[in-house]
């Protein structure tokens, strides 16, 4: 598992506090690869810096409704499943479905832009631990199916470390979205021990979402 509730007070998203990002590094020996990685995520994305693939690399996705289960982290907001839920195929290497969590505003910026949401879907391999992210932008605009399924759970739970509640049948194809053009690049994962490593696939399609609790519960990048 990569989100772990004893770190939860260990590090904050508040720049300048003691245990906020720049910090992360120092606050823990297992943490330093925030300070002194070289593929460090979140990234600043830049069109004009982008190579164009004309054969781009293969992306596939197979998943299935399961129950799942909402919990607060305390610095996040997660949904687990409690049976394998599908996984997706990069290369034709497969990267199970572990976890989805979101951040209120984005991490990752394109053309310097940032947007009122971002949802990161976790892949991790079981045999080598390897992590793939496959992340989707959202501004607000007509209301999510998802997010207005489970806007109750997340008010409910906000505010109680530790809290969890059954959400009943998810299904992960609910939260991913088609992805016909997307950013590949290899960075890390945006929390300490900030592992590098991690395939990233960003959408370039923008979705839109609104719900009445929207700043309730979600996952603050800053």
């Amino acid at each position: 598992m990569i989100l772990q509730t004893s770190e939860t007070e260990e590090f904050s998203y508040k720049r300048g506090a003691w245990n906020g990002p720049e910090h992360w590094g120092d606050i823990n020996k297992d943490w330093e690869t925030c300070k002194t990685g070289r593929m460090q995520s979140p990234v600043a994305i830049d069109d004009k810096k982008i190579i164009v693939a004309h054969q781009p690399e293969d992306l596939q996705w197979s998943y299935h409704p399961k129950n799942a289960m909402m919990m607060n982290h305390g610095h996040a907001i997660v949904i687990e499943w409690k049976d394998e839920v599908g996984a997706v195929w990069i290369n034709k290497t497969e990267y199970p479905l572990k976890q989805v969590h979101w951040h209120m505003p984005s991490e990752n910026t394109i053309n310097g832009h940032r947007f009122d949401l971002e949802v990161h879907m976790l892949h991790q391999r079981t045999t080598d631990q390897k992590m793939a992210m496959i992340s989707n932008l959202y501004k607000i605009g007509n209301p999510d199916p998802f997010f207005t399924k489970v806007e109750n759970y997340i008010g409910a739970i906000s505010r109680k470390m530790d809290a969890k509640v059954d959400i009943g049948i998810i299904d992960p194809k609910e939260i991913s979205r088609v992805i016909d053009k997307y950013y590949r690049l290899k960075g890390s994962i945006t929390i300490p021990p900030c592992t590098e490593g991690v395939t990233w696939t960003i959408n370039r399609d923008v979705i839109g979402f609104m719900f009445s609790n929207f700043k309730i519960g979600l996952y603050p990048s800053n």
